[in-house]
């Protein structure tokens, strides 16, 4: 927030998005799976705003470097620059993969840090989460 805060001090439009099931926006989320064509809307919907000058630019690292990487894959019209920080351009080998392998402490450390979110989610999606603990079959195992 503070960086769109600064941009529009500046004259830019800033717009922050959560991608589709993070955060405040809506729907389910899939790691990079609609992040392509999400951005293409994204930047085409705020090329459209009465106030925009048409030409749009996307900043970010980590993950939102990824996501501006994928958007500019789908070629929206007026996407005129993207500015990824601090991530991989190439996730099958040298980040989140080596030489073919998944790097498991890669997995395991960055979905540990979406678990709350995601868990939260569901939570608030199913009220009843005792009803969670009900459908382990622990009753069917013979007792040792």
């Amino acid at each position: 927030v503070e960086f769109g805060v600064k941009a529009a001090a500046r004259g830019y439009v800033a717009i922050i998005q959560d991608v589709r099931g993070r955060f405040s926006s809506e729907g389910e989320w899939y790691t990079f799976k609609h992040e392509g064509e999400d951005g293409y809307d994204t930047v085409e919907w705020a090329a459209a705003l009465p106030y925009s000058n048409g030409k749009v630019g996307m900043f970010g690292g980590s993950y939102v470097g990824a996501t501006q990487m994928l958007a500019a894959m789908a070629q929206p019209p007026h996407l005129a620059g993207i500015f990824p920080v601090v991530t991989a351009s190439n996730y099958h080998d040298g980040w989140t993969y080596q030489g073919g392998a998944f790097e498991q402490w890669f997995g395991e450390s960055w979905t540990s840090g979406l678990a709350e979110n995601t868990l939260q989610r569901r939570v608030e999606k199913n009220t009843n989460a005792m009803s969670w603990i009900k459908t382990i079959p622990l009753a069917s195992y013979p007792l040792l």
